[in-house]
């Protein structure tokens, strides 16, 4: 098992992964050797609204972001460290209710469409003849 594992860790540097933490924070950071490990949290409204129904492009988007965000968070020590950590479970917990409270039962996928539909419709000129 262990040589799996130092095989899979030496490949990237970077790896997502996907895990259900209920009631955890939209990601979580990990390091693993010099593998950083960016786990998305399958339970949260930001996977099942925001990162799931989202495009690759977007989705790789995200993933650079929360990255950043990420290797900012490894990279601390001490105060810091205990900073980042309380900070993302409370980023978390404003995300999780902003996204149910403000989209509740809705993918943003689906208001976007419905944005972007009335944008189309208020743009098209009147045709006169």
């Amino acid at each position: 098992m262990l040589p799996q594992v130092v095989e899979e860790v030496s490949e990237s540097r970077w790896k997502v992964t996907f895990s259900a933490i209920p009631e955890g924070p939209f990601y979580r950071p990990v390091r693993l050797g010099e593998q950083k490990r960016l786990t998305i949290n399958i339970e949260h409204p930001f996977y099942e609204k925001v990162y799931d129904p989202a495009t690759e492009p977007v989705r790789a988007a995200l993933e650079v972001l929360l990255f950043v965000l990420a290797e900012r968070e490894l990279e601390v020590k001490n105060d810091a460290e205990t900073f980042y950590r309380a900070e993302r479970q409370r980023w978390s917990e404003r995300l999780r209710h902003a996204l149910d409270t403000l989209v509740p039962g809705e993918a943003l996928e689906d208001v976007r469409d419905a944005v972007a539909a009335a944008a189309r419709i208020d743009s098209d000129p009147v045709m006169t003849v």
